[in-house]
């Protein structure tokens, strides 16, 4: 690229040459490259030469604007030489969920309470490049979450002397919610600057150890002087865990901020078969002919116990370090 610019440059100056012609006047013969030195004098050019020097004027100008578009041309060849975001074989990736990130950054610009980034839910990508357009990825989407509800309630019974504000004591109830999902696929990609498109699909393997199940503390203890009206009450709930496998397709867009950082986003959609096991409830009551605590089990079935699903597993915006 460069050699051409040297090219043209160089043909664009000998071109110029040969119209800057001498120009003679009655006295002197004085070239046009020159300033006149001497007191002011009036030339005389015939039609031919007054052409010729317009000529001259056009082709300096032209060739000044040839010769700047030639080097921002150069100039923006190196660019593009420099500024190439693909990878190589052998490259790979790491990419965690955004959302934490984009949650906290978004509540310290209103009321909502900032708690720091939390990670009980979210997905780890990685990818392993096999050329500049393709590559392998494993995908974890993964949720740990746990909640506790407490709730006060009148003692039964009541502490003697009755206080003149009833005693009060804590309900507690846990809910569990313990799900993963593993994909692995291919991917194809576009692009080589710093906006690039990927697309792809792959099979998912899930399970979940019976989402919503519950457990159940109470502060009054069932006795003599507290039978629950002889009522059961769930002490636990365990539902079914299931298991799932299928297909899955991906498109997003990629954006790197820096050669080995990016920000992106992809949606995916997935057909899933689904099997859940049987879950079970545990519950108490009081024997009023023993005199004392019982419990119970009971098992519980899905209405639907395998199924498929049409959903959108793997979607969500991503940071990601290339290495």
């Amino acid at each position: 690229m460069m050699i051409f610019c040297a090219k043209i440059v160089l043909m664009l100056k000998f071109t110029a040459k040969k119209i800057k012609k001498i120009v003679y006047c009655k006295r002197n013969v004085i070239s046009l490259s020159r300033k006149c030195l001497m007191p002011p004098c009036i030339f005389k050019f015939n039609y031919k030469r007054r052409r010729q020097l317009k000529i001259y004027l056009i082709m300096k100008k032209v060739l000044l604007i040839v010769g700047l578009a030639l080097t921002i041309l150069s100039a923006s060849a190196q660019e593009k030489v420099a500024k190439d975001y693909t990878h190589q074989a052998g490259d790979i990736a790491l990419g965690i969920d955004a959302t934490p990130f984009l949650q906290y950054m978004g509540n310290a610009f209103n009321s909502n309470f900032n708690a720091a980034p939390a990670f009980s839910n979210g997905t780890i990508l990685g990818k392993y490049f096999l050329s500049e357009k393709s590559a392998i990825r494993v995908q974890l989407d993964f949720g740990f979450n746990k909640t506790i509800s407490k709730q006060l309630v009148d003692a039964n019974p009541q502490p003697t002397p009755a206080p003149t504000t009833p005693a009060q004591v804590e309900d507690v109830t846990k809910i569990s919610n313990n799900n993963f999902m593993l994909g692995v696929g291919y991917e194809l990609r576009r692009g080589e600057k710093r906006l690039q498109a990927f697309y792809g699909g792959g099979i998912l393997l899930g399970a979940n150890n019976g989402n919503g199940s519950a457990v159940y503390e109470y502060g009054n203890k069932l006795s003599a002087n507290n039978t629950n009206f002889g009522l059961n009450r769930n002490t636990e709930r365990k539902n079914g865990a299931s298991f799932g496998f299928g297909l899955n397709g991906f498109v997003g867009v990629e954006y790197f901020i820096t050669e080995n950082i990016s920000l992106g986003g992809q949606v995916g959609l997935a057909l899933t078969y689904q099997t859940i096991a049987k879950g079970k409830t545990t519950s108490e009551y009081w024997d009023t002919a023993e005199n004392k605590v019982k419990t119970t089990t009971t098992e519980s079935y899905s209405s639907t116990p395998a199924r498929f699903n049409f959903n959108t597993k793997g979607s969500g915006i991503f940071v990601s370090f290339y290495f």
